[in-house]
């Protein structure tokens, strides 16, 4: 019984992550839009990408750090547990350069793992985006993700440093959300779409082989653009607010586990879980006013003055 728990909030785990990669790449190709009009290749990947390493780099660095210092068991290493894991100092170098996935190097904190794949998805978004607003058609589109699933099947048998082909065929649906955004009507009611999402889950739970998951994302992107924005202003301002607390509360929230439920596991469960909230809460939003914003400010100033854009 414990061991169907446990697989099936693995499957429910990896599909959040397959679905955050087609927001991802929907939100990135947006940001993009709104700010490029007919720049060089060059301009565009290289403002975007400084903008993104401004984005990512800092608070992932600050964690690593923190954890190799003080030997804070990070690694998600099994559903019911948690660990330091030990690198030495060429590991160290390849977590804070978020290369773990080309250096066969474990993430010391578990949250990790994803990073490296984000990164390396983003040398390719500037061509992708600018490929997807020269198409006249979305079949362009569909035919990358075609080969792109098809370079995902092979890939195992040419190089497991490049695992990165496991993942494009989820970042691409959202690609193809970007494009069919401008050319579809928005006629599906927007509490329809978490119930989409929960039927797509519900698929990919009971359907055991990994591929699934890129059908998965394929779908989400297709229909996607059908669901009428959320009207509420309330609504939308809460999911800003948390959007931008996101990546903070992603990276930070295994630390509030740890500190609350385990380290201080002489406490009462309900102190216990009360510092295990507050963390979970505080956390972030501290990181992001002390550290991410104002770096993020001083990258996207960086970037305008190495690239600066048109018009």
């Amino acid at each position: 019984m414990r061991r169907a728990r446990d697989s099936a909030n693995l499957d429910l785990l990896r599909a959040i992550a397959l679905l955050a990669f087609v927001h991802t790449s929907l939100v990135l190709m947006q940001s993009l839009a709104r700010r490029y009009r007919g720049e060089r290749w060059r301009d565009v990947f290289g403002h975007f990408l400084v903008r993104r390493c401004f984005r990512i780099f800092p608070l992932s660095i600050l964690l690593v750090l923190v954890v190799f210092a003080f030997k804070i068991p990070a690694a998600n290493v099994g559903v019911w547990s948690i660990h330091y894991v030990d690198l030495g100092l060429g590991g160290l170098l390849s977590n804070l350069l978020l290369l773990q996935n080309l250096t066969f190097t474990p993430s010391i904190v578990g949250q990790l793992w994803s990073l490296p794949l984000e990164m390396q998805m983003y040398v390719l978004l500037p061509s992708l985006f600018l490929f997807a607003r020269r198409a006249t058609s979305v079949r362009p589109l569909l035919g990358l993700w075609v080969v792109a699933v098809g370079l995902a099947v092979v890939q195992p048998r040419i190089s497991d440093r490049l695992d990165l082909g496991q993942f494009v065929p989820s970042f691409l649906p959202g690609i193809i959300a970007f494009y069919l955004t401008g050319t579809t009507r928005r006629s599906w009611p927007s509490w329809a779409w978490p119930v989409f999402l929960g039927a797509l889950w519900a698929a990919y739970a009971f359907s055991q082989p990994y591929e699934h998951g890129w059908v998965l994302c394929l779908l989400a992107g297709l229909a996607l653009p059908h669901f009428q924005e959320l009207r509420h202003s309330w609504v939308r301002g809460a999911a800003h607010e948390l959007a931008k607390y996101s990546y903070g509360t992603y990276l930070t929230h295994l630390f509030a586990l740890w500190f609350g439920l385990v380290r201080l596991a002489a406490l009462p469960p309900a102190a216990r879980w009360a510092v295990f909230l507050v963390l979970l809460v505080s956390l972030p939003v501290l990181l992001y006013h002390a550290l991410e914003a104002p770096l993020i400010r001083y990258g996207a100033r960086l970037a305008d003055r190495w690239f600066p854009r048109a018009g």
